[in-house]
C-alpha cells in the first residue's frame, strides 16, 4: 500500500518535471569577459572567478557564382 503510493507520487513528479522542463525556454544564459587581468584579479576571491580556455578562429568565407544543373547561375558561400 505505501510502496502504491509512494510510486504515485515519483510519477506525478516525474510528469509534471517534464512538462516544466518543455514548457521552459531553452535559452542560455547571459555571460561577460573580462581580459584586463587587473579587473580579474580585483572581480573577487580565486574561487570565484571562472576560467575557461578558449580559443576563436575565424574561417573566411567569399561568394561565388556556379551555374546549376538547369544551367541558371547560383550564388554559394564557399572557403577562401
Amino acid at each position: 500500500m505505501l510502496t502504491d503510493a509512494i510510486t504515485e507520487l515519483v510519477e506525478s513528479v516525474r510528469a509534471a518535471a517534464e512538462e516544466a522542463a518543455i514548457l521552459q525556454g531553452a535559452q542560455p544564459a547571459d555571460f561577460f569577459v573580462r581580459v584586463d587581468s587587473e579587473a580579474i584579479k580585483t572581480a573577487g576571491s580565486p574561487g570565484a572567478v571562472t576560467r575557461i580556455c578558449l580559443t576563436l578562429t575565424e574561417e573566411g568565407l567569399e561568394w561565388s557564382e556556379d551555374s546549376g544543373a538547369d544551367g541558371k547561375p547560383r550564388w554559394r558561400l564557399t572557403p577562401e
